[in-house]
């Protein structure tokens, strides 16, 4: 059976921030290279605040299901703490974040950490920190060894795929979503599956967390998704598949598959 009936999340929360915050000490922080380099950010005694800015961020250098991002690793022993994901996607003027870890934020204790950028191209993610340093820009370096991978694809109204997400891995986190969008929008239906195997036979969709994000460019796009942390799936093939659908003159329905290989 088909998955639906994701749940959306109230922008509103993401948009508000607790009084006490206002009055911390912030910074931007920005991270720029090639997918797959690294950069290292050093937090001193008393700890931070990385805060992923949502909605401001513009469409990546790409077309629809270009992803871009940054994860945060603990350098000592590689364990993910933070990060964000972004995305081009249909109906949307600016790049989607989906956080992979906590929402909206992450508490970092003093220590070393590697950031990683996600995608392949060029670019560069602005994040905001609360608690400590000026403001700083981090240039990631070393060799451009992605560690996304994903498909993605897009269709006037009606979008059907089946795809295989490939190997998956303990380690790995998988985000799976679609949607649609476009001026004079009228209707919108999503149905999405994540299984074992690489045939949509009769294995069972499996779960994940739900992601929602609305609306779109004058309202009239939405995106819905599933996040699936590592140990969730276990280790195998996968496949992807659904429709997603849209009415009107100038609408665009697609999807997007991206998987978060971390290195230790």
């Amino acid at each position: 059976m088909r998955r639906g009936g994701l749940v959306l999340v109230v922008l509103a929360a993401v948009l508000s921030a607790p009084t006490a915050r206002a009055a911390s000490r912030s910074a931007p922080l920005v991270v720029a290279g090639l997918g797959g380099q690294s950069a290292v950010l050093t937090v001193p005694a008393g700890g931070a605040v990385v805060e992923y800015p949502f909605f401001v961020e513009p469409r990546l250098a790409g077309p629809d299901g270009t992803v871009g991002g940054v994860v945060i690793q603990r350098v000592r022993d590689g364990r993910l703490v933070g990060g964000t994901a972004l995305l081009n996607v249909p109906g949307f003027d600016r790049a989607l974040n989906v956080d992979l870890v906590d929402f909206e934020r992450t508490k970092l204790p003093a220590g070393r950490y590697r950031l990683t950028l996600l995608g392949r191209g060029r670019q560069t993610v602005h994040l905001t920190v609360h608690g400590f340093v000026p403001a700083r820009q981090l240039t990631a370096g070393g060799p451009a060894v992605p560690i996304t991978r994903g498909t993605a694809g897009t269709s006037q109204t009606v979008d059907v795929w089946s795809e295989p997400l490939g190997q998956i891995r303990t380690g790995d986190f998988v985000l799976a979503g679609a949607g649609s969008g476009g001026a004079n929008q009228q209707a919108d239906e999503r149905s999405m599956c994540v299984q074992a195997g690489t045939t949509a036979a009769d294995d069972p969709c499996v779960p994940g967390d739900a992601v929602g994000l609305s609306p779109g460019s004058g309202g009239a796009a939405g995106w819905s998704g599933m996040l699936y942390r590592p140990g969730v799936l276990k280790p195998g093939r996968y496949l992807f598949s659904g429709h997603a659908g849209a009415v009107g003159p100038s609408s665009t329905s697609g999807h997007v598959s991206v998987v978060i290989a971390l290195r230790g």
